[in-house]
């Protein structure tokens, strides 16, 4: 079963409080304390673009890449929809991508990079967003940190409008370091309810490794802040932002 087919038909819906924009305010805020001039942008595992047409509605130049074509459909309707200008989309697998010129930042967000389950993937991953950063560009990325992982660990969890239900159940295996989400959608038709099942797993990295596995590959000031915060991570946090350079 594959992650973000018939759920992105209604993710805006279910994800309506996650505020794009407070978001867009928070990464600029580590690009212009950086002294970033931020003319290109990559928005990696952009899902449904809210994040891209932030970045777009605001001048910069900006590519949306994710690997589900359903949330891309849905991103590419998002976009002709808009007056302004709009991201450019393509599908493309965070383990392996490249762009057509070198950005000024790259960011990659909503534990995104937790979906790597693979560790050989994860570096794979940053060695492709060290390659598409320009001289002096910088990084985000944000994760969920391993402890948060576990504390879901036996979680019922339920999300719900007027046509779409998600209730998804959560195992954490430690042998595997794996937090298995177990989705079943429920899809108004008519009078009717239409059944639908996801899979999801992520990845509880270390950020010990992180830096150290980053470090190797080139990148330089690295950070690591509290869940939208200047501050360092602390253990009520539910995700931990990360910067770096590329030199």
């Amino acid at each position: 079963m594959n992650a973000y087919g018939p759920l992105a038909s209604f993710y805006d819906q279910l994800t309506e409080d996650v505020d794009y924009r407070g978001l867009y305010a928070y990464l600029m805020w580590h690009f212009n304390s950086g002294g970033v001039n931020l003319r290109r942008v990559l928005d990696m595992a952009c899902g449904t673009g809210s994040l891209s047409m932030q970045f777009a509605a605001r001048g910069v130049e900006t590519i949306g890449m994710d690997l589900s074509e359903e949330m891309l459909t849905r991103a590419r309707e998002k976009a002709e929809s808009s007056k302004g200008p709009a991201p450019e989309f393509c599908r493309a697998n965070m383990c392996d991508f490249s762009v057509p010129e070198p950005v000024d930042g790259l960011v990659c967000m909503l534990d995104s990079f937790n979906y790597l389950t693979d560790p050989a993937d994860g570096i794979c991953a940053l060695i492709c967003f060290y390659e598409a950063l320009a001289p002096g560009g910088m990084l985000i990325f944000d994760v969920r940190p391993r402890r948060q992982l576990m504390a879901f660990d036996g979680q019922i969890f339920m999300d719900e409008t007027d046509d779409v239900c998600c209730i998804w159940r959560t195992e954490f295996d430690e042998s595997e370091n794996i937090c298995f989400y177990g989705m079943d959608l429920f899809i108004r038709e008519g009078d009717l309810w239409k059944r639908s099942r996801e899979e999801h797993y992520e990845y509880g990295y270390r950020l010990r490794w992180l830096k150290k596995e980053m470090e190797k590959i080139g990148f330089r000031e690295i950070r690591f802040y509290g869940d939208r915060t200047m501050a360092p991570p602390t253990e009520r946090d539910e995700r931990v932002f990360i910067t770096a350079r590329k030199e």
